[in-house]
């Protein structure tokens, strides 16, 4: 019986360069974690914008005390009068070793961030604070209060102990374009 030898060379450089630079991207994901940390602020900040969660369901509506309030200083969005929270998300590298790994944190170091988010009631204790008013309008009957700039004298006014419910308006999280977001930018880093 004749005998048959069939020779076979595979030629691995291109895998194994491939795989060296797949090792060399997955050994360092510290860029892949600082693109999703912009992004996902960017995701956060664009809640502010709609108004809405994480759902894409509207924010609970203002209270009708809030929205006369909201509307003299002229702003009207929920969650933004100063512009202070949505100002202050940010993210920040997890903790986790010198190649990257770990993760990021995505929040806002305002200490009302947290009511917001979840909701919850307030207790204001009761206190004096200063009222402003013009001697004209008072004189009138007219007992209207003022800008301190706009006003002829000052008096204190009783304010008893009383509480406020925030209702919850998460903005903080990851929506569904999010996860594909986090998965498409570690397939980016990785290839």
């Amino acid at each position: 019986m004749a005998g048959y030898c069939l020779d076979v060379t595979i030629d691995t450089g291109d895998a194994t360069g491939a795989l060296h630079r797949l090792a060399a991207a997955a050994s360092d994901l510290s860029p892949a974690w600082d693109r999703i940390g912009l992004e996902l602020v960017a995701s956060t900040q664009q809640r502010f914008a709609s108004g809405t969660d994480l759902q894409g369901r509207p924010w609970a509506a203002l209270a009708p005390a809030t929205v006369k309030q909201k509307l003299k200083s002229g702003k009207t969005k929920t969650l933004i009068h100063t512009g202070h929270l949505l100002g202050s998300i940010h993210f920040r590298r997890a903790p986790g070793d010198a190649r990257g790994g770990g993760g990021v944190d995505i929040g806002s170091d305002r200490p009302y961030a947290a009511i917001h988010q979840f909701g919850g009631s307030i207790t204001h204790h009761a206190r004096s604070q200063p009222v402003y008013r013009r001697a004209k309008d008072v004189e009138r009957g007219d007992a209207r209060f003022v800008k301190r700039s706009q006003s002829d004298f000052m008096t204190y006014h009783e304010v008893g102990e009383h509480s406020s419910t925030i209702p919850a308006r998460p903005f903080l999280g990851l929506d569904d374009q999010d996860h594909a977001q986090v998965l498409r930018v570690f397939s980016e880093h990785l290839s």
